[in-house]
């Protein structure tokens, strides 16, 4: 055993008589690791806030949507489906028309104004939503289709699988043309479907596209075209070929252009928080000198009997300096144990709930990654190091007679 390591356990409060300092040393760690964890899980949670929102609205609204100017439907949308698969070949996952107009849905005397979605078969099985059973999707039962009513939607208006739903629609182009088209059918309620976003649970209810096109009298026309890409590097580029290329009434769209507002609210979020969470590692580490200053003055004879039979300042200081780096490392390690066993609980069981109506996710959603484990770890370490600096320094300043006289 070298001789900076036999004194490291000899003086460094490891014995028996010392417990004070152990207790001290537990504190600082305990400081340490739950700094360390803070910081990881904050960092995950914004993580896994940011990528659950990105799944869901894309799954949604697909990454490229084409709109009409001023809520035009688009006309012979086969042709313009048939233009951007040549404008954009082999990077198209697929494209689905759809069509989305308001309405007031009724049960009885209770009603509800609505977001009515027409879409297809294989538009409602990408979506993977829960409740849903994709083997019967928009069947008949005689002359009567089957909807499928968001989860809010359903508890407003008491709707049960199998109950009669009134839709009462009306074309809102022709409207503002003094024409009055209003239509009113009735639907059969399926099972309610839930994404985990509650204003999409509360508003939208889901129909067959060409029922959709019969119930707003669109004239075969639909309100959009959702694209879904197998890469969006270059997804702002792609939006400016497809507006450049597409005749009026057309208009290209990203979902980062669509729900700007919140990836907005995510940056802004995750921009303080290192900092801010980072001073909670400064002053976890702070007691580390504290610690360590008990240590210096509990073991000021020591080192005063050491420096007298010739042991070098830069050996006292390597003691004391070991000593709070192994209180760091100590902290850190546990920090990420702490963090790793709290994410998992929470991906895992979901523990922590959230209202799905204003945060649009049922449960704190957790994105862990290596990369941030790692960061935090390496950012944490050297604050460790610069805090045991001070005390190491301070305790192979001082002079062997001055302690031997008064120690």
């Amino acid at each position: 055993m070298s001789l900076t390591f036999f004194l490291l356990k000899k003086y460094s409060g490891s014995d028996k008589n010392f417990s004070g300092f152990k207790v001290f040393s537990g504190i600082s760690i305990l400081g340490i690791t739950f700094g360390v964890a803070t910081l990881i899980i904050a960092l995950s949670i914004l993580n896994g806030y940011k990528n659950v929102i990105r799944e869901k609205l894309i799954s949604f609204n697909a990454h490229l949507q084409i709109t009409g100017f001023s809520e035009r439907d688009l006309p012979d949308y086969k042709k313009t489906i048939s233009e951007i698969e040549q404008l954009l070949p082999g990077i198209i996952e697929n494209i689905q028309p759809v069509v989305q107009k308001t309405a007031i849905a009724g049960k009885g005397r209770m009603k509800e104004g609505v977001s009515i979605k027409g879409v297809t078969k294989e538009y409602i099985k990408s979506l993977g939503l829960r409740g849903v059973n994709t083997s019967s999707l928009f069947y008949y039962e005689g002359e009567t289709m089957y909807i499928i009513p968001g989860e809010g939607v359903a508890k407003k208006l008491l709707i049960k699988p199998g109950d009669k739903i009134t839709i009462f629609a009306s074309n809102t182009q022709n409207l503002s043309k003094g024409i009055f088209d209003a239509n009113v059918e009735r639907y059969l309620a399926s099972p309610p479907f839930q994404s985990g976003m509650g204003k999409i649970d509360e508003s939208v209810i889901f129909m067959d596209i060409d029922e959709a096109i019969k119930l707003f009298k669109t004239e075969g026309m639909v309100s959009g075209l959702e694209i879904k890409l197998s890469n969006i590097e270059n997804l702002d580029s792609l939006r400016n070929l497809l507006q450049d290329n597409l005749k009026y009434p057309h208009y290209v769209s990203t979902f980062y252009d669509n729900y700007r507002f919140i990836f907005t609210w995510i940056e802004l979020q995750s921009k303080p928080i290192p900092l801010i969470l980072g001073l909670i590692i400064i002053v976890a580490t702070f007691n580390i000198i504290s610690t360590m200053l008990i240590l210096v003055l509990e073991r000021t004879q020591a080192i005063g009997t050491l420096k007298a039979l010739g042991v070098k300042n830069g050996l006292i200081a390597r003691l004391f300096l070991f000593r709070g780096v192994m209180i760091g490392v100590a902290g850190i390690a546990f920090g990420n144990i702490l963090a790793y066993l709290l994410l998992y609980l929470q991906q895992t069981y979901e523990l922590i709930k959230l209202p799905s109506n204003v945060y649009f996710v049922s449960s704190v959603p957790v994105g862990m990654q290596l990369s941030d484990f790692i960061l935090v770890s390496a950012v944490s370490l050297p604050v460790c190091i610069i805090m045991s600096l001070l005390p190491a320094y301070i305790a192979s300043r001082l002079k062997p007679v001055s302690v031997m006289r008064f120690g």
